[in-house]
């Protein structure tokens, strides 16, 4: 201090002052340093040159080779620049505003033998320098590696909530074949370097537990699983509002001998890619998505190469509805050359353009969506086997709705058999296509009372467009709306040897405003039984190869252009729009028709209103055929009569018409053949209390009082 008094009387002395200051014992301007190749404590004040460092003087390790005993900073700040250090036992960067660098040179190395924890309010940026925490050995790479050689508890990095790490380097976790190593996350970890490798040779486990990790890399890759040699797991969990961000692609079970596992769990708990997610990219993979977490992507594959074997699921909402999500701006793969499984329930939500499930053929996707409220929002494209095998189940009251197109089977591929089962589920196309089996063999089933396919597109609506074969749809319930007209093929529409099996359900080929048609087409068949409904505002057309089979059901239609062989089931004219109608008045027109053994026609009559029949070719009645009639006989008087059907063809088996009346109709109409006008006439004659029908009728007579009481129900 004297010499800085007398400064300005002996300027001439000032170098010397300076290289004092530089050199000295007690140095003017110098920081505490470690004393090189001193083991011992951190907290021992001989340990350190220059003093001991405190809050505002951080202290420096330079050089040499030395084991720190006790590395547990309470009170000062940390610099560490190069040297071979090893820090023995449990370290800890306490809970002050401590600051840590490990600026080290490439060659210099930093190994932590028992865990390293950073606390709250301290931060620790990591730019250089070989970085190790394991009980053996530190890092041979110019890195940070968590488990290098040895499969110990002790090998974790801990960062604490409100504490924050930086580093430019490259992150390992199990380095080599038998090692581990953990990373816990509940403040701040930041990394510009382009990789986080969970999981390299051995197992790595990152937990995320409300922190954020964030990689700032153009490129930055987080790869669970990254070696073919030995056997690699990566394991990531997200959970209580924790978020990994900045990654360009995130791969899970990368290479063929990998495993990796990713759980995110919890309302605003979740992951962002800019680019692609691989579920099972060579190696087995598995993403789990639930309780309102979330993920959002470019685009995800899962089962991308041959070997590879992924499964994501995307389950529930967490305790105040926040549905679980996932958000693919371009795509989903499902099964690309490998397996992929996609399993979406319980209010879960996915929102992506397109979703393939097999895109290239060589391996198998299966998709599962379950449970009321899950919703699977399409904006362009849904295949199921868009190259190869693919299968899709909806089930449970959940939704699928698709802007473009939803197509099974959409490319031709040998031996691929593609299935689409709706179980009391929504499928909804509001874009073009809704084609079932276009160009691949394809199994389509539908059932439950509240299973639901809604056509809303433009173009096509079918069955087998571009010359699939094995097409077979078994439509077991539900209902079937085609809402808008298919222009491509003028209707509903059955190619090649498509097989509808219509057994129950409904069938709305047009609404109550608008006509549309049923178009069989090649050599396809559809099969009509049990209790299914076919609806049809506009006309049935069929080729001369195709098949329309009738053994049951309800078929209401405006116009059949072909030979109706009617061998079981209802014939119905006036479709059933108005739950609430008491009738529902129609006219069929038909070109040939047989009425065979067993079959039913039912017919209404409303006041001056009445369901009428047309055959324009030939008609053929055969013995015990049946016409139900509903009608209010307190709007009937004696001799009223309805033409309700006319034929204008040849006309075979009138006689039995009569005999085709239920037994109580028998005895109060009359029906008789005009071969004039072509009328089949119904007469009312009214009914006789004081009847008494012949012993034989008794029988029957208790079956038409039965259906009088239903005379006013709609049919």
């Amino acid at each position: 201090m004297i010499f800085l008094r007398k400064l300005n009387r002996f300027v001439l002395l000032i170098p010397t002052i300076v290289g004092f200051s530089c050199i000295g014992t007690n140095v003017l301007f110098a920081e505490p340093t470690w004393i090189e190749n001193q083991s011992g404590s951190l907290l021992e004040t001989s340990n350190w040159n220059n003093g001991f460092p405190s809050a505002t003087e951080a202290g420096s390790i330079t050089g040499g080779t030395q084991t720190i005993s006790d590395f547990t900073l309470n009170d000062f700040s940390l610099n560490v620049k190069g040297g071979t250090t090893t820090v023995a036992g449990i370290a800890t960067i306490g809970n002050g505003t401590n600051a840590v660098t490990f600026n080290m040179p490439s060659w210099s190395e930093l190994k932590f033998t028992g865990g390293l924890t950073i606390k709250s309010g301290s931060s620790v940026n990591i730019t250089d320098g070989k970085i190790g925490i394991d009980s053996t050995v530190a890092s041979s790479f110019d890195d940070v590696t968590i488990g290098v050689t040895t499969d110990n508890v002790a090998n974790f990095m801990t960062i604490e909530s409100g504490a924050t790490v930086t580093t430019t380097r490259k992150i390992r976790l199990g380095r080599e074949v038998g090692s581990a190593g953990t990373l816990n996350v509940s403040g701040m970890l930041e990394t510009s370097d382009e990789h986080v490798l969970v999981g390299l040779m051995g197992t790595g486990s990152v937990n995320v537990d409300g922190g954020k990790l964030s990689m700032t890399h153009n490129n930055a890759q987080m790869i669970l699983g990254d070696s073919n040699d030995g056997n690699c797991v990566g394991n990531v969990t997200i959970t209580n509002g924790g978020t990994i961000t900045g990654i360009n692609s995130f791969s899970i079970g990368d290479k063929s001998t990998a495993t990796g596992t990713v759980t995110i769990s919890g309302k605003n708990s979740g992951m962002n890619v800019k680019s692609s997610i691989f579920v099972g990219k060579e190696g087995k993979g598995s993403l789990s998505i639930t309780d309102g977490a979330y993920i959002s992507s470019n685009q995800i594959k899962i089962g991308e190469s041959s070997s590879g074997n992924g499964t994501m699921t995307i389950s529930g909402k967490d305790s105040t509805g926040t549905a679980s999500t996932v958000t693919a701006t371009d795509f989903i793969l499902v099964g690309c050359n490998g397996n992929g499984t996609l399993n979406v329930d319980s209010g879960a939500k996915i929102n992506s353009k397109q979703i393939m499930i097999n895109d290239t053929g060589n391996g198998v996707g299966t998709m599962t969506i379950s449970g009321s409220g899950t919703n699977v929002n399409i904006d362009s494209a849904f295949y199921v086997g868009h190259n190869g095998q693919g299968a899709l189940t909806i089930s449970d009251g959940a939704s699928v709705t698709v802007g473009v197109e939803f197509i099974v089977g959409n490319n031709k591929r040998e031996n691929s058999n593609n299935i689409l089962t709706i179980d009391n589920a929504t499928l909804t196309g509001n874009g073009n296509h809704i084609i079932l089996g276009r160009a691949q063999s394809s199994h389509i089933t539908m059932r439950g009372d509240n299973a639901t396919i809604n056509f809303n597109g433009r173009q096509v609506c079918g069955l087998a467009e571009y010359g699939a074969q094995d097409v077979v749809f078994d439509m077991e319930g539900g209902a079937f709306n085609v809402n808008t007209t298919p222009t491509t093929h003028e209707g509903y529409s059955l190619h090649q040897n498509a097989i509808q099996n219509h057994s129950g359900g409904t069938m709305n080929i047009g609404k109550s405003d608008l006509q549309i048609n049923l178009q069989l087409k090649d050599q396809s068949v559809y099969n009509l039984s049990g209790n299914g409904i076919l609806n049809v505002t506009g006309e049935m057309n069929k080729a001369d190869s195709a098949t329309f089979n009738m053994t049951g059901g309800t078929l209401s239609t405006n116009k059949v252009n072909f030979h109706l062989v009617q061998e079981g089931g209802n014939l119905s004219p006036g479709i059933v729009w108005d739950e609430n109608a008491v009738y529902n008045i129609g006219t069929t027109t038909l070109s040939d028709y047989t009425l065979k053994t067993g079959a039913t026609i039912t017919l209404e009559i409303a006041g001056d209103t009445f369901d009428q029949i047309i055959v324009t070719g030939n008609t053929i009645f055969e013995q015990g055929a049946n016409i139900e009639l509903a009608y209010d006989e307190s709007v009937l008087d004696a001799g009223d009569t309805f033409g309700l059907f006319e034929l204008k063809g040849n006309v075979t088996g009138e006689e039995y018409l009569q005999n085709a009346l239920s037994a109580f109709d028998s005895t109060t109409w009359n029906v008789k053949f005009d071969d004039v006008s072509n009328m089949v006439n119904f007469t009312y004659t009214g009914y006789d209390p004081n009847a008494v029908p012949e012993p034989a009728t008794w029988g029957l007579l208790s079956l038409g009082v039965a259906i009088f009481f239903l005379r006013r129900m709609k049919k």
